[in-house]
């Protein structure tokens, strides 16, 4: 079977249509009817979710509603809506062969990279996806849990032959909070330089879209702890959080890459929703209206 027939419409997928672009988020959702986050409205380029549904309501109202399983007002789409296109990121690479610019080639060596390493179910999001010549950086994402750890090895294989270099702490909506996480959290693989082109690469287990399970919001709680284990680099990456007493406080949740990779024993404060999953579960998730933020000292107040 070929790899295209694998994958469906999951984290990093192109949505388009004639008056917005965005792009599916997650690998859960209200089926048949997907998340995805609106990038550009009626020509109106935003990184802030928030405001980015907001333009959406006012432009296409059908499609923001009411998340069933989060509660949430979030941007929905059903597959088969006309006038919409999906795009994979995999025919989306493909889209880039006929490219010449710079920035094009240095996607498509990269991408030949992460294949020539064993990675299959890789492809190119973001900017790429949709109009190269304006795209600043490269978005990568693989796709399959027999490829994530694997495309992770080949990242740290790339940057200790120095084929990759390490990315400068600045990212789109980042702010200074988030620059001193990334400084404090050097030597990150998922964000790096290649041929002088900023690169991203999420790393997704999940091929095709499950149905999501509600989710109890439990308010909003501010902890601190010192990162101890977990899935650091998949998205969404899993990480504890212990105290002093290497008790686990919480257990963190995020799509963010600014906020993955972060190493042991880093000291830091999450400030995110408790949610409460099904099976009872609880998790933090500092990604809506968040944060995590560097500390600088080991506090006395942990736990």
């Amino acid at each position: 079977m070929p790899a295209s027939t694998r994958l469906g419409p999951v984290e990093g997928w192109l949505v388009r249509s004639s008056t917005f672009i965005g792009f599916i988020k997650g690998c859960f959702h209200p089926l048949p009817r997907l998340r995805f986050i609106p990038r550009l409205v009626s020509g109106v380029k935003t990184w802030d979710a928030g405001r980015a549904v907001k333009l959406l309501e006012n432009t296409n109202p059908g499609l923001v509603d009411e998340d069933p399983c989060t509660g949430h007002r979030v941007a929905l789409v059903d597959p088969g809506r006309e006038g919409v296109e999906l795009v994979s990121p995999l025919a989306a690479a493909a889209a880039l062969e006929g490219c010449r610019l710079p920035i094009c080639r240095a996607a498509l060596e990269l991408l030949t990279a992460l294949r020539d390493g064993g990675v299959g179910l890789v492809g190119v999001t973001g900017g790429l996806a949709y109009d190269p010549r304006k795209a600043s950086d490269i978005d990568v994402v693989v796709y399959g849990q027999e490829h994530v750890d694997t495309a992770y090895q080949v990242l740290a294989e790339l940057r200790r032959e120095g084929v990759t270099g390490e990315a400068p702490p600045r990212g789109h909506g980042w702010t200074a909070l988030d620059r001193e996480l990334a400084l404090a959290a050097r030597g990150r693989l998922l964000l790096g330089l290649y041929k002088g082109y900023e690169y991203n690469v999420r790393l997704v287990p999940c091929t095709r879209p499950a149905a999501c399970t509600r989710v109890h919001g439990l308010g909003m709680v501010r902890l601190k702890g010192r990162i101890c284990g977990g899935v650091n680099y998949t998205t969404p990456a899993f990480y504890r959080l212990c105290s002093a007493a290497d008790s686990v406080v919480a257990v963190v949740v995020t799509y963010r890459l600014r906020y993955m990779e972060l190493p042991d024993g880093l000291p830091v404060e999450v400030y995110g929703r408790l949610e409460e999953w099904c099976g009872g579960g609880r998790y933090v998730v500092p990604d809506m209206g968040g944060y995590v933020r560097l500390l600088s000292h080991r506090p006395r107040d942990w736990g």
